[in-house]
């Protein structure tokens, strides 16, 4: 039986719940506006504190005999449909030039999604799709029940042992990229995963255009997060996705407050790549000419310093 007393120890290994949502997945789904509230940082006693479930004195498990460059190789054919497929045109969109090895693509959403009382993120159904498996599963929804059966075995395996609780940590998150879809969630999903900061190779973040109408505030908030990023993470790639409104694009006067957010991304240490990409709907193409020009020029501005200087170089 799972001790009932003594010390209370992180059974995650640091790298926070093993609870993850498939693309699509909508059970649970509770809207949130905090995206537009200040940041409130915060930790999670469920993700934290939980009591260990392991067992202390169990015999040793055959498969943990073999050789750990062997195991990883069997995880990863165990989640081989939820890799993010990094031939694909999205990511070479998104990150022109970059060539990186397999991982996952998550992304914590703008809105709450609770499996168990427990927020979650999620793999990222617009990168999602292995080759053996299709782009994306389309029609969305084919793939549900797959899906669900694979990450409810990432939880399951995850109360193995402490040894595939931290084997599985770094399969998951080893070369792992993230979207944070709103920026105010940021600190606390890295704050429940401490253990994860050495693995992951990317990150975008997502800014939309109400953000701009308070820019002073939200300049803060990138500021703190550049430092976190420059101080505690070693990104290959990082990208700006903006979302932005139909007079945001013809009203000049918004990007003249972009412009104070050089001091944020200029600090920023990257190792290779730094984009922004504007997103826009079908009912903007009329636009494409100005978003083209805007992408180019905030790419220009917000430019990190260490990769301005590698381009000198070159």
């Amino acid at each position: 039986m799972p001790p009932t007393s003594g010390p209370v120890v992180d059974a995650t290994q640091g790298y926070g719940h093993f609870y993850f949502a498939p693309p699509y997945f909508t059970r649970g789904y509770r809207s949130s506006s905090r995206c537009n509230r200040p940041i409130k940082v915060h930790k999670n006693p469920k993700t934290i504190n939980e009591p260990s479930p392991f067992e202390t004195c169990l015999p040793q498990f055959p498969f943990t005999k073999l050789p750990v460059e062997i195991r990883h190789m069997i995880y990863n054919l165990l989640l081989a449909a939820l890799t993010e497929d990094r031939s694909g045109l999205q990511f070479r969109e998104e990150f022109p030039g970059v060539a990186m090895g397999q991982g996952f693509r998550f992304k914590r959403p703008y809105y709450e999604v609770e499996i168990k009382e427990v927020r979650v993120p999620h793999f990222d159904e617009e990168y999602y799709g292995h080759p053996d498996r299709g782009s994306n599963c389309a029609p969305p929804g084919t793939c549900d029940d797959l899906d669900m059966k694979e990450c409810q075995a990432i939880h399951h395996l995850s109360h193995v042992s402490r040894q595939f609780t931290s084997e599985l940590g770094e399969c998951l998150w080893g070369n792992a990229i993230i979207n944070i879809q709103c920026p105010d969630f940021f600190f606390d999903f890295f704050e429940d995963r401490p253990q994860i900061w050495k693995h992951i190779k990317g990150l975008s973040l997502f800014i939309y255009w109400t953000n701009i109408d308070d820019s002073a505030n939200f300049g803060a908030l990138l500021l703190r997060i550049s430092k976190f990023v420059s101080g505690h993470l070693d990104l290959r790639v990082f990208s700006i996705r903006m979302v932005p409104d139909y007079h945001g694009l013809t009203d000049l006067s918004r990007f003249e407050r972009l412009k104070s957010w050089i001091t944020a991304f200029r600090g920023l240490k990257i190792g290779e790549k730094f984009t922004v990409h504007i997103e826009t709907s079908t009912a903007m193409s009329n636009l494409d000419h100005r978003v083209n020009e805007l992408s180019r020029r905030l790419s220009a501005l917000w430019l990190p310093d260490s990769l301005r200087a590698a381009k000198v170089k070159a």
